[in-house]
């Protein structure tokens, strides 16, 4: 897994480094939902969901009729 690149895909370069990526230590700072149960967002996407399946079962009952 751990490759060795001398030279840049893109341009060519001879000067290739690696940047080390910052982790977001702020992840649960910027969550909106504090006070939501983990799932609330799946739940309510499956609820709705659902809804729209009977709507759209109910208007094509009523077409072919």
């Amino acid at each position: 897994m751990s490759q060795q690149q001398n030279s840049c895909i893109l341009c060519s370069g001879e000067s290739v480094f690696k940047i080390p990526a910052i982790a977001n230590t702020n992840i649960s700072k910027n969550n909106k939902n504090k006070n939501s149960p983990p799932g609330r967002l799946v739940d309510d996407y499956i609820k709705q969901t659902k809804q729209d399946v009977k709507r759209e079962k109910r208007r094509l009952k009523s077409e072919e009729m």
